[in-house]
């Protein structure tokens, strides 16, 4: 590649994962999802649903722009939900659900913001896109692409 190439998809997710501290998957392969509270965390099984999909989140987090803050995952949750939500994978809509709840809660604008903006969008899940999205060597337009405009 060269040095005028832009970052691929996959280099875009390795430099999100290294920027957040995150396992190179995003730890999909861990057992355990771990959910922060400032300075505490609290263990969740990492199911099979979130497991084999939670590239797509840290997707949502490339097309958005927002952060993993508090803010940031209710503002990226609320716009998962807006743009087309998970489909019948039912551990991600809890804590999809969750995030969003909490946000409403701490952040209503910024929550409400994000959601008026995945109106505007369909998330990977209803273009019907695949695990195999994410090694593809796309560029991040190519991935704005995938993430389809509604209006």
């Amino acid at each position: 590649m060269s040095a005028s190439s832009p970052p691929t998809v996959q280099q875009l997710l390795g430099e999100f994962y290294a920027r957040n501290q995150f396992d190179d998957d995003g730890g999909a392969e861990q057992r355990l999802a771990w959910i922060k509270f400032g300075f505490f965390s609290i263990p969740l099984p990492n199911l099979a649903s979130r497991r084999q999909n939670v590239y797509l989140h840290d997707l949502s987090h490339l097309v958005t722009g927002y952060d993993t803050s508090w803010r940031g995952e209710s503002a990226v949750s609320a716009w998962e939900i807006g743009a087309g939500g998970w489909r019948n994978l039912y551990f991600p809509w809890v804590l999809t659900l969750w995030a969003m709840g909490l946000g409403v809660i701490l952040y209503p604008r910024s929550t409400w913001q994000a959601f008026a903006q995945g109106l505007q969008m369909d998330n990977a899940l209803v273009c019907g896109r695949s695990r195999a999205l994410a090694p593809l060597g796309l560029g991040l337009g190519c991935l704005l692409a995938v993430f389809s405009w509604v209006g």
